[in-house]
Formats: C-alpha cells, sequence, structure tokens
C-alpha cells in the first residue's frame, strides 16, 4: 500500500485578505489542520479568506466535508467571506454539488480572488 500524498497549507496575508496556498493532498488532515491554522486569525478578525487550490492534487470527500465546516466558521461565526481560487473542474463540481458555494465563491485564479475579496 502506497502512503497517502503529503499536504502543505502556506498562509500569507494580501492587504485585508489572508491567502491559504493548499499544496498537495486534501483530506480530513488537511481540513483540521487548515481549521487550526485560520482559527487565531478569524479570532483576530482577518476573515477574508482567499484558499488557493492551484497546487492542490485531489480534495477526497472527507476534505469536501473539512471545507464545508470552515466555511460554515469563516461566513456564519466570523461574518467574514471565503473565495476559493485555481480548483480543478472536477473539484469545482463537487464542491457546487456539496453545496459549498451557497457560503463562498469560486474564482479562476488568485487576482481574480483577492479582488473580489477587496470589493466588500
Amino acid at each position: 500500500m502506497e502512503p497517502m500524498p503529503s499536504f502543505e497549507v502556506i498562509l500569507t496575508t494580501h492587504g485585508r485578505a489572508v491567502v491559504a496556498d493548499i499544496r498537495g493532498y486534501f483530506n480530513d488532515e488537511a481540513g483540521r489542520h487548515l481549521q487550526e491554522r485560520l482559527k487565531p486569525l478569524l479570532k483576530k478578525g482577518s476573515n477574508r479568506i482567499l484558499l488557493d487550490f492551484s497546487r492542490c492534487e485531489v480534495i477526497n470527500s472527507p476534505g469536501v466535508a473539512g471545507l464545508l465546516e470552515t466555511a460554515v466558521e469563516v461566513i456564519e461565526d466570523h461574518r467574514g467571506m471565503l473565495v476559493l481560487c485555481g480548483l480543478q473542474e472536477t473539484s469545482q463540481n463537487i464542491l457546487q454539488m456539496a453545496g459549498l458555494f451557497i457560503y463562498a465563491t469560486a474564482t479562476a485564479d488568485r487576482t481574480t480572488g483577492l479582488a473580489a475579496l477587496e470589493k466588500t
């Protein structure tokens, strides 16, 4: 059995936005890690979040659930805004079916996503 591909979350700030560069395989562990990294920032009022999936290979089912939890935390608990960019078409379709885009917005790239966050 092959080991699961690893993941990495790199956080940076761009103006009023926090950008999470998601790399590798996004599963339940990656979802929990992302939430743990975002919590202190959200508590400090950084509630404009861009998740960049351009370097993400796969989002599995538990990863989708983790993204839904993250969206609820950002939008409902912290009255923020969540934008996802760089999604592969299959991943975007799955997240659409899961209802994530009731909460979040999808953009093609980071530049467009950051512009969407700065509009509000």
